[in-house]
């Protein structure tokens, strides 16, 4: 699935890149210590271990060819399923809640072996870290689980949670003091613990990284480039849909012509006429 998201994103130097340029947190957290300190600050959890995918290794295997996604899917020892990513482009939150809902679907697939029973499914979180309010209370944290409209008492207990964390958010006195700090670090903030100063650190460092950049800069063409083919189908597209209203057009005001003649004065042949054959038919 392509993410119109990046489609559309002008690509920003990747030597002024922070923590919230997608690419840049993807390559940041593919240092074990790192994302495991970030999803433990984040959770409020302990996590023995994880094993995450190379971004790298992922985007030389044709990655984005497959379909273009930045977040970064994570299952540690206990078997629980981490799906997080940076959201640095303001989202209506229906387009961000449709958004997990996929996210959950691909999560429940790859968790289940095939031929396994539903009740193998594992705990699962899909996180957002975004730089706006994405639901416009001004909480720093939303926390969703599945509950009943009747009565809120009740739990679905399918052990599925989305968490969303605004960075932009002006009260942060109900979160912790770690998560605030990091938040407050994303919203572009100072580095003021150890855990942001040594992220600032990795990103400053992966600046100066010549395969770094190579990298980011491979990921721009392959966008890029998608881009291209994108306005190219449109263009196609619209050609197309122009044609098809011409032969309309003819034929309402030559009612005795069939298509095919119609088609035939206006020398349309080829696959072109196949095409709107399909259109004028269905």
């Amino acid at each position: 699935m392509e993410d119109k998201e990046i489609l559309s994103t002008q690509f920003e130097p990747w030597e002024k890149a922070t923590i919230t340029n997608a690419v840049m947190f993807r390559l940041v957290m593919e240092k074990p210590g790192l994302c495991k300190k970030l999803l433990e600050r984040l959770l409020n959890i302990t996590i023995s271990k994880m094993e995450i995918p190379e971004f790298e290794k992922d985007f030389r295997e044709g990655m984005v060819s497959r379909g273009i996604r930045l977040d970064i899917y994570i299952e540690d020892a206990d078997g629980t399923a981490i799906d997080i990513e940076m959201q640095a482009v303001t989202k209506k939150k229906e387009e961000l809640g449709k958004r997990t809902r996929y996210y959950q679907s691909v999560m429940d697939h790859n968790l289940l072996a095939k031929g396994q029973h539903y009740t193998k499914l594992r705990k699962s979180y899909i996180i957002f870290i975004c730089t706006f309010d994405p639901y416009g209370a001004g909480l720093p944290r939303y926390t969703f689980s599945n509950l009943c409209v009747s009565d809120n008492t009740l739990e679905l207990c399918d052990e599925a949670y989305k968490i969303f964390f605004n960075a932009s958010a002006v009260n942060m006195d109900n979160i912790t003091k770690d998560q605030r700090a990091f938040l407050k670090y994303v919203n572009g903030g100072s580095a003021d613990d150890d855990f942001t100063r040594e992220l600032d650190s990795t990103v400053k460092e992966y600046r100066a990284d010549e395969r770094k950049k190579a990298t980011y800069m491979t990921f721009q063409q392959e966008i890029m480039e998608i881009e291209a083919r994108g306005e190219a189908r449109g263009e196609v597209k619209g050609a197309l849909k122009m044609a098809v209203q011409t032969v309309r057009n003819f034929m309402s005001k030559n009612p005795e012509m069939d298509v095919n003649t119609v088609m035939d004065e206006l020398s349309y042949e080829g696959k072109l006429r196949e095409q709107i054959l399909k259109h004028i038919v269905q």
